[in-house]
């Protein structure tokens, strides 16, 4: 082992130590991440809309809207 003189408690208490500062370093959701999650998503959802057009739906097809390149699409 790595500690030869260690007692079995300061080798319990080390891994303890190690686990709670990597419990601590993973990042958790938040009422603040959650809402910085839920801006985020409206600022995509209005970035799609600008960018496929006014008249698109998803189970459309290829009637009416743009494309994602920004031309319009043939009815």
């Amino acid at each position: 082992m790595g500690f030869p003189y260690a007692s079995k408690d300061s080798i319990v208490n080390a891994e303890r130590c190690r686990q709670i500062a990597v419990y601590r370093s993973v990042p958790r959701r938040t009422s603040e991440t959650i809402r910085r999650e839920e801006n985020l998503k409206k600022q995509w959802i209005h970035a799609i809309r600008r960018d496929v057009g006014p008249n698109f739906s998803i189970n459309k097809g290829t009637r009416g809207g743009r494309s994602a390149d920004g031309s319009q699409r043939e009815s």
